[in-house]
């Protein structure tokens, strides 16, 4: 059975089918509801590369072949109740063929269908944003290591305008004056908060001016670095523990 590149323009309803054979889904674009609840896939069944423009395809009750491949399908509702049980149920079904890659991609979408459809108070919903973003929901170990590596620059080049701004960059060198801003962002990862006692302080006097400005914006690095860094922890810890 294929309906390979097919285009579905209404409600596709397969509940209590049986596909007895192979089927074939993959290139195919759902732009309403797909049902699939209580069918029976006793063959392979490829929706790979499928779209599903506005409804998560539910499967509640059905019994899916291990064969059954969602490798590329792009799935992007996230807002009705019910999303978040029908990404569920994708993610168990890839957690019980040891599909490690397609569990994580489920479980994604299962965080953000989640966030979507309860009312979180503002900072949960926050740090849920903030994982989604930076993190891909435990995805990506990368973007965690890329927004340390940004807030490291963005600091620096603040910490450098401070300068500038209090009129340091009259009396030195540009150039020395900019590895010294980047040294001082460094220093906010390996020594957080240092900046807050007076006998570190003492020793900056190339942003005298705008000292307590620089303790807040030292302090916002410093946490921003270790969100990040954090992310980057529990990314690695999740792909271990996925393996």
């Amino acid at each position: 059975m294929s309906f390979g590149e097919a285009s579905f323009g209404g409600p596709a309803n397969f509940s209590w089918t049986r596909f007895s054979r192979e089927s074939v889904f993959s290139g195919s674009t759902f732009q309403d509801s797909a049902n699939f609840d209580d069918s029976k896939m006793s063959a392979a069944c490829a929706f790979s590369g499928t779209r599903f423009l506005s409804l998560v395809p539910t499967f509640n009750g059905a019994s899916l072949h291990d064969g059954v491949d969602f490798t590329g399908a792009e799935i992007s509702s996230f807002s009705r109740g019910e999303d978040e049980a029908a990404y569920r149920f994708l993610k168990r079904t890839m957690e019980s063929r040891r599909d490690r890659k397609e569990q994580a991609r489920f479980f994604a979408c299962e965080l953000r269908a989640r966030r979507s459809r309860l009312k979180l108070p503002s900072v949960k919903r926050f740090f849920s944003a903030s994982y989604g973003l930076f993190a891909n929901y435990g995805q990506s170990i990368s973007r965690p290591l890329w927004a340390f590596l940004a807030i490291l620059l963005v600091a620096s080049v603040v910490y450098y305008s401070l300068a500038v701004d209090g009129r340091v960059i009259a009396q030195g060198d540009p150039g020395k004056l900019a590895q010294t801003a980047l040294e001082f962002g460094i220093q906010q990862y390996v020594r957080p908060f240092a900046i807050w006692s007076s006998g570190y302080a003492s020793h900056i006097d190339w942003v005298e001016p705008n000292l307590g400005v620089l303790r807040w914006l030292a302090l916002a690095q410093s946490l921003l670095g270790v969100g990040a860094l954090t992310l980057f922890v529990l990314a690695v810890r999740r792909k271990f523990r996925l393996e």
